[in-house]
């Protein structure tokens, strides 16, 4: 069944049908709707329902349809916040669509010694967001946190994973993880000597994955699906 996302501002579909416009009619059209086809419309706001398609041409109109019953939504097991340093655009929009698919629950942003991109803007990562919270099935939209310093994270106690074999890192996969927590990636230069002196000195947590060196978006993306299977 394709979900859709149906904005709180926007009043629910009525029974006499209701004629969709704007981005959610070219969505629509994008995957190819038939008429009479069921989907599910869903917001954050608990705003769940299956809704029947009708179409005349590039015009659609969505009607409640009550007598289809809907999946009950994925769980996360943990509940998971992931920052990932500002780098290329095109690889932090991969990366912020795989941690909502995953079940993240926050994605935040932070500027380290050596960060060289600008981070995303909050509309841009939420778009991103939304569609991917469509195709996996759950209903929250993470919550979009930018940094303004690095102790904003570092209040949060995060797990800091680094390459292996700098910082006495220990395996992720070998961690007791609590119920909710915190996880941050490196950029792509490294963290500076002057970082990784304050994590030792404030006795943070060091983690690593695999033996390879890891783009920051394959190890944000691979240690959440660790943290969250």
């Amino acid at each position: 069944m394709h979900r859709f996302y149906w904005p709180p501002e926007v009043p629910p579909p009525s029974a006499d049908g209701t004629i969709i416009t704007g981005e959610l009619a070219s969505h629509l059209a994008a995957v190819r709707l038939e008429a009479g086809e069921v989907v599910e419309c869903f917001n954050e706001s608990g705003y769940r329902c299956a809704c029947r398609i009708d179409r005349n041409a590039r015009r659609f109109t969505v009607t409640p349809d009550p007598s289809t019953e809907l999946p009950a939504p994925p769980v996360p097991r943990k509940k998971l916040t992931v920052w990932i340093p500002a780098i290329e655009p095109a690889r932090f929009d991969w990366a912020a669509e795989k941690l909502t698919e995953l079940g993240a629950e926050r994605i935040g942003v932070f500027r380290a010694d050596r960060t060289n991109a600008h981070p995303r803007s909050a509309e841009r990562i939420r778009r991103v967001m939304i569609r991917a919270v469509e195709q996996s099935g759950r209903v929250t939209i993470p919550v979009w946190l930018e940094a303004k310093t690095l102790d904003d994270i570092l209040d949060m106690h995060p797990i800091i994973l680094e390459i292996p074999g700098r910082g006495n890192s220990v395996p992720l996969s070998g961690l007791i993880l609590d119920s909710e927590l915190s996880l941050m990636v490196g950029p792509e230069g490294g963290w500076s000597p002057g970082e990784l002196e304050r994590f030792r000195r404030t006795g943070y947590q060091l983690a690593h994955l695999v033996p390879s060196t890891l783009r920051a978006e394959t190890a944000a993306v691979s240690a959440a699906a660790v943290i969250l299977s």
